[in-house]
């Protein structure tokens, strides 16, 4: 018995490896957002058919465009403004114009006047500066064409950890192996990982195999989450196309919630807004979430007593890494000969005053930098 035991034994772990599944691509784009999609776009161009765009879930044009509804402008200052133009010199940035308010004793305010407002959490500054016109959208081809890109060279799976190799062959450099927990792994030469650089370390299995300097960039890497509010509204609720920065709660010190504005369209009757607030660790559950947008659109009404008389159509989006900290891009040169990009937000970017590029203009730049 115990003969065949060891027999049987030996003949399951065959079959285990033989349905194993294993699958190469040079380029492995991995990410469920704007800046994956922008990656693998640069990448497939470069590198046709070499590939391969990973996302947990199905993502196309409809997902991106959500993604920029529910995204607050990022670029707020001139010097950012000018870069960026200067990475696709198709795309029209321009000032919406000199002011920022805020909401006090029942009236607006505008930043650098006379008036103190209310007490902003150090990540809420970034806001108190004018936004420039922006419209990522033109860096994308056609939603039919971006879909059936997409849909040719795009795999949905969950990767369940990542495992960092030696290449042993000559023609198929495997630097990474990710596993989907399904008896599956894609390998390949290059990641480029377009979220968390801390999801990628936790999903790392031998974390010794990374290089020290890479765990230093990593290891101060702060996350905030946030949610955003895209409100389509059939009516104008305020003047001007502007941001806006008003308390939460005038006697809990709970933040703020940061309003950004487009024009009022007369001709479509309809002006469109988002509205956004950074959340604790505490607010994350579904219920909490939903308390939140209850509580922005209770403090809207009051601020702008327009919307409350308007038809209102929302689209939201709860982002874990709506913000990430602690990025020191002195890094930037030690780690971009590594296989590994990051490109996000948390990217380390070789720039005099790198610290004015933040949130998707970060990811730009990085995006920029890639060598191809």
């Amino acid at each position: 018995m115990s003969g065949f035991g060891i027999r049987a034994l030996k003949k399951q772990v065959d079959n285990t490896e033989t349905n194993t599944k294993r699958s190469f691509f040079k380029h492995v784009v991995y990410g469920e957002n704007f800046e994956a999609v922008l990656t693998f776009l640069k990448l497939n161009k470069a590198y046709p058919n070499e590939v391969k765009f990973i996302t947990p879930n199905p993502y196309f044009y409809t997902e991106v465009m959500q993604q920029i509804h529910c995204s607050l402008n990022p670029i707020r200052s001139e010097e950012v403004a000018k870069t960026i133009m200067g990475l696709n010199p198709a795309l029209e940035i321009f000032k919406s114009n000199d002011d920022v308010y805020f909401y006090k004793d029942t009236k607006f305010h505008k930043f650098g006047g006379r008036a103190k407002s209310h007490d902003l959490k150090p990540t809420e500054t970034f806001y108190t500066n004018a936004y420039y016109n922006f419209k990522p959208e033109a860096l994308i081809p056609s939603e039919e064409e971006l879909d059936a890109l997409l849909k040719e060279h795009q795999l949905n799976k969950i990767i369940a950890e990542i495992i960092v190799t030696e290449p042993t062959d000559l023609v198929e450099k495997v630097n990474f192996k990710l596993a989907t927990g399904e008896h599956e792994y894609i390998e390949c030469e290059y990641l480029y990982f377009c979220e968390s650089p801390k999801k990628f370390f936790n999903l790392v299995k031998d974390k010794s195999k990374l290089s020290d300097t890479l765990q230093e960039y990593i290891a101060p890497l702060d996350a905030y989450s946030g949610i955003c509010v895209y409100f389509e509204c059939d009516r104008e609720v305020f003047e001007a196309a502007s941001t806006m920065i008003i308390p939460q709660s005038m006697t809990h010190d709970w933040g703020s919630f940061m309003l950004e504005f487009e024009a009022y369209d007369p001709a479509a009757k309809s002006q469109k807004f988002k509205a956004f607030s950074f959340v604790s660790e505490d607010d994350v559950q579904e219920e909490d979430l939903a308390k939140k947008i209850r509580l922005m659109t209770k403090v809207i009404e009051r601020v702008l007593p327009e919307f409350a008389k308007a038809q209102v159509k929302q689209t939201i989006k709860y982002n874990t890494e709506f913000l990430i900290e602690g990025v020191k891009d002195e890094y930037a040169a030690k780690i971009k000969d590594l296989p590994v990009k990051f490109i996000s937000n948390a990217a380390p970017i070789e720039k005099e005053n790198a610290s004015e590029y933040q949130y998707f203009s970060r990811s730009l730049v990085a995006i920029d930098s890639l060598s191809i």
